[in-house]
């Protein structure tokens, strides 16, 4: 029988070799959002709809304050972008709606 808490350090182990690959980290969150747009006669109104998205955003604190950056295709360089996909797919692996 092998012992529980030597996978479970290897399985650690693995993960922060996988964090570690992601490169330039920066201090902060991302969050992952599903928006209406607002217009009545769009599906996104009808109350089972899950909204337009997804939408990343990076939230941070700067100089006490808390800032937001949206993620969006083409605000930063191909290598940023990159970097924000791994980052994304490690915290958020699965999809959570597929519209």
């Amino acid at each position: 029988m092998s012992d529980p808490l030597v996978k479970l350090q290897a399985d650690r182990d693995a993960l922060l070799q996988s964090l570690a690959a992601t490169g330039d980290m920066r201090r902060g969150s991302i969050t992952e959002v599903f928006r209406s747009c607002g217009k009545s006669t769009c599906a996104c109104a009808s109350a089972d709809h899950p909204g337009h998205g997804p939408y990343y955003a990076f939230t941070t604190k700067v100089d006490g304050k808390t800032k937001t950056l949206q993620l969006r295709p083409g605000r930063c360089s191909r290598r940023s972008n990159a970097r924000s996909r791994r980052i994304v797919a490690f915290v958020l692996p699965a999809p959570v709606c597929s519209t």
